[in-house]
């Protein structure tokens, strides 16, 4: 009888080590990931400030099937332009210059820098109306617009 009271004490014991085991793994595991969720959260908020705090000021115009676009890093961080693209408003197509030119689109400004495209659109069998609005988007997510109206830049 003695026996199956010690052996029942040692599976008793055994099976506690095992729960204290997985309680300790588990709650492991979650402060880990917690730990992964707080960095991410930081990061998010990190990008969100830098994205508000870019500035782009775009100045350009349409002359003879060029686009001639200036685009000043009047904003206190460096800003990487990773595409332009041109919104036709009459007939509503949207180009991405990035896709159909050979002009390398990415530049990096830092601030008070600016960067000058001259970009044959004609050569590239691009065909806009009156009514276009040339869009910049940087690597932040943001976008800055420019509408030109019958090949002048509209305020």
């Amino acid at each position: 009888m003695s026996r199956k009271k010690s052996i029942s004490n040692i599976i008793g014991a055994l099976l506690f080590i095992l729960a204290l085991t997985i309680v300790i793994s588990i709650t492991i595991i979650i402060l880990t990931e917690y730990s992964k969720f707080v960095d991410t959260v930081r990061y998010t908020e990190s990008l969100e400030q830098e994205r508000d705090i870019e500035k782009l000021h775009l100045s350009g115009a349409i002359t003879d099937g060029t686009l001639n676009l200036v685009i000043a890093n009047i904003g206190p961080i460096t800003v990487n332009i990773i595409d332009i693209l041109i919104h036709d408003l009459e007939n509503n197509t949207l180009l991405s210059l990035s896709n159909i030119t050979k002009t390398d689109i990415n530049k990096v400004l830092n601030p008070g820098e600016e960067a000058s495209y001259n970009i044959q659109l004609n050569s590239n069998n691009i065909i806009i109306s009156n009514s276009t609005v040339i869009i910049v988007v940087t690597s932040r997510g943001r976008s800055f617009t420019l509408l030109i109206e019958s090949g002048e830049a509209m305020p």
